[in-house]
């Protein structure tokens, strides 16, 4: 058979996927796939999942079928990987056991409707074997897109993060997280293809689909697009506090919070030092920690030292006054950074005046931070230029990827508190590898209470502190500079073809109807 003949997507099969079955199929595989992801990190779930929710869709009978069916997969997969914002709502937000339930189900149904999106755009698009190779990734790639993009965004577990540690991640560099997501979808229509009864002619496209691109990223894994600069490396001290959340934002525990973190900063010392403390280390506004900070300030200028921790700014301008969210840098350095992309409810609340007082979880401290300018200049630290992010930020790759500029490592910042001991925290963290990894640089990321580390300019993780311990991880970083083909032409390229091929595929449906 050629393969621009169309395959009998009906045809029959041990379980009939036009039924009840092919849709609770669909469900599992959508719950079963965040397993794929840090911390359990079964990377073969993701094609799997992938592969079955491509076969539920090419025996979707109608449009209201398909899309039914790309709900309850997102449902499933939000249900089960980020189930963890109910443990923000209660524990934190002081929300009934009831209510955080409730809100966190209707959270994940409403990000499910992403896939609805999803689901809708496949069924639309041809179904022979040839389109079944473009189509589905050049889809996947562009409900990805939208999820990032769409409001305020959500680009959590996306498929790319889980090739991490694969023969796949030397495409990273290259193509980004975007290019893993699709390179993994069509490894799942390859493994579909395999699955289904459809004969040996259509075993031997399913398969180079599958290897051609794993051999190739071993062999782009191999190869340096970066090199480190001529400076000396870099001692970096991350202090990790473990300061109870409940307590930090407390009027009478801002100095011992300080103290704290001064003390085990002291004890660690030896020698000259970039010293990073995590975000909202320093709980009090950058103005009125001034005079308690400057004996330390002075301390580090001895020490040939710096210190970027995170704080809260108050800037007034033009009549106005807004708050945020930030990093400063002092002793041997210079720079202040305030956070561009802040998580709803937590910094700030969408529509505020309807939703703020309803609940408690609507007035968390700290939930009424303005964001920073888009561009901002990278922070100095001991002749060192490092591109600053601060939590949720790093979960965007263009922001991250523009950033960069002439820095030659990275920098995040991090309170992870308030996902409890889930899997969310090491979800995060996975996605601080994968941004190392986009930019052939160092990162290094300080949190409260896990998960502190540093990941090498290849994404691998060299050091890390045992979460939920107060600790300080001490190491040499090495800068590193020049430019990936992902730094340079980002997601544009990726972005062009995705939604080519899949007004492409409409359009040959809709011929072949």
């Amino acid at each position: 058979m050629s393969l621009h003949q169309s395959p009998s997507v009906t045809r029959s099969a041990s379980l009939d996927l036009s039924s009840f079955w092919g849709s609770l199929l669909t469900l599992i595989a959508g719950a079963v796939y965040p397993l794929a992801f840090a911390p359990l990190n079964w990377w073969p779930v993701a094609p799997l999942a992938v592969a079955a929710f491509y076969l539920c869709m090419q025996h979707s009978q109608t449009a209201r079928q398909a899309m039914w069916r790309g709900w309850l997969f997102g449902f499933g997969l939000f249900g089960v990987g980020t189930s963890w914002v109910w443990i923000s709502m209660h524990r934190y937000g002081d929300t009934s056991v009831a209510l955080a339930t409730l809100l966190t189900a209707l959270f994940c149904a409403a990000l499910a409707l992403f896939f609805v999106i999803q689901a809708a755009l496949h069924h639309r698009i041809a179904r022979n074997q040839l389109w079944a190779y473009l189509g589905f990734p050049a889809v996947w790639v562009v409900g990805e897109l939208i999820r990032t993009y769409l409001l305020t965004g959500f680009p959590w577990l996306l498929l790319g993060y889980s090739s991490l540690d694969t023969l796949w991640q030397g495409w990273s560099p290259v193509l980004g997280v975007y290019g893993l997501s699709a390179l993994f979808a069509l490894a799942g229509v390859g493994l579909a293809k395999l699955i289904q009864p459809e004969g040996n002619d259509r075993r031997l496209p399913a398969i180079l689909v599958i290897v051609i691109p794993a051999l190739l990223g071993l062999l782009l894994f191999t190869l340096q697009w970066t090199h480190p600069t001529t400076q000396a490396p870099l001692k970096v001290m991350l202090v990790q506090g473990n300061v109870e959340q409940n307590a930090k934002w407390h009027p009478d525990s801002a100095m011992p919070t300080i103290e704290r973190y001064e003390t085990m900063t002291q004890k660690a010392w030896s020698g000259p030092a970039l010293v990073v403390w995590p975000e909202t280390a320093i709980p009090a506004l950058l103005n009125d920690a001034y005079s308690v900070m400057t004996p330390f300030a002075d301390d580090l200028y001895q020490r040939q030292s710096a210190l970027i921790s995170g704080i809260m700014t108050r800037v007034e301008k033009e009549g106005t006054r807004s708050y945020h969210n930030s990093l400063v840098v002092l002793g041997d350095g210079l720079g202040l950074y305030h956070k561009r992309h802040l998580v709803p409810f937590g910094e700030y609340v969408p529509l505020e005046s309807v939703l703020r007082g309803l609940i408690a979880f609507f007035d968390l401290p700290m939930s009424q931070f303005s964001k920073g300018d888009l561009n901002q200049p990278e922070l100095t630290a001991m002749g060192h230029k490092i591109s600053a992010s601060i939590c949720y930020e790093v979960a965007y790759p263009d922001l991250m990827r523009r950033s960069v500029g002439d820095a030659d490592m990275l920098l995040t910042v991090s309170n992870d508190t308030w996902f409890g001991g889930s899997f969310a925290r090491y979800q995060h963290l996975q996605m601080v590898q994968m941004r190392a990894l986009e930019v052939g640089r160092p990162m290094v990321r300080a949190t409260n209470d896990g998960m502190t580390a540093v990941i090498d300019h290849q994404g691998r993780i060299t050091q890390q502190l045992e979460p939920f311990r107060a600790g300080v991880l001490t190491e040499e970083v090495q800068g590193y500079e020049g430019q990936t083909p992902y730094m340079r032409w980002g997601d544009w390229p990726l972005i062009i073809l995705s939604v080519l091929l899949t007004l492409a595929g409409m359009l040959v449906r809709r011929r072949q109807a």
